[in-house]
C-alpha cells in the first residue's frame, strides 16, 4: 500500500493556543502568532510558528510547560485542556486555506515546513510554518477564537 505525505489541504482548519493576554472580547492579539518556541535538543529560537490540526492539541502545546502548570495550580502535574481553558487560555483557528494562499506570496518568504517523506501535518497534528512569525497581525486579524464547546467538547450528558 502506497502511503501519500499527509498536506495540508484548503479545508483544513489550523489551530493555536493562545495565553490569556494573547486574546480580547475582539479576538486574538498579534502577540498570541509571534513567539515561535525553541528548537527541540539545541535550546535556539525556532524559525516556524506552530500550529495543530485539533484544538486540544493546541492547548496541549501549553501543557507541559513550568508556567502553565504554576498559573493552573497543577504542581508538577501538567493540566488539563479544561484547566488551561478556564485560566483563560483559548485556542484561536485559522483557515488553511489563509495560511497556503500566504505561502504562494514569494515577498512574503513563508512556507509550510514537510519532514523527509513530504508529510506538513505530523503524527501528533503539528504543522510548523516557516517565517509565520513575520505576520502576526495577518494571522490575529483572520482568525478567530473558538468557543467553550469547539475547545473542549460538548458538557458531560449529567453536567450540572
Amino acid at each position: 500500500m502506497v502511503r501519500h505525505p499527509r498536506k495540508l489541504k484548503q479545508t483544513d482548519v489550523l489551530y493555536r493556543a493562545l495565553h490569556p493576554r494573547h486574546h480580547n472580547e475582539h479576538g486574538p492579539l498579534y502577540g498570541g502568532f509571534e513567539y515561535t518556541g525553541k528548537k527541540p535538543g539545541t535550546g535556539e529560537r525556532s524559525d516556524a510558528l506552530s500550529f495543530f490540526t485539533t484544538p486540544t492539541a493546541a492547548l496541549g502545546a501549553f501543557a507541559n510547560s513550568d508556567r502553565a502548570k504554576q498559573e493552573c495550580k497543577t504542581g508538577n502535574v501538567s493540566p488539563t485542556a479544561e484547566q488551561l481553558y478556564r485560566f483563560g487560555y483559548r485556542v484561536a483557528a485559522l483557515s488553511a486555506r489563509d495560511v497556503i494562499e500566504f505561502c504562494k506570496q514569494p515577498e512574503l518568504e513563508l512556507e509550510i515546513s514537510a519532514d523527509d517523506s513530504g508529510n506538513q501535518i505530523d503524527a501528533s497534528g503539528h504543522v510548523q510554518i516557516r517565517n509565520g512569525q513575520e505576520i502576526p497581525d495577518t494571522w490575529a486579524r483572520r482568525s478567530r477564537i473558538l468557543s467553550e464547546e469547539e475547545t473542549l467538547g460538548p458538557p458531560a450528558p449529567n453536567a450540572v
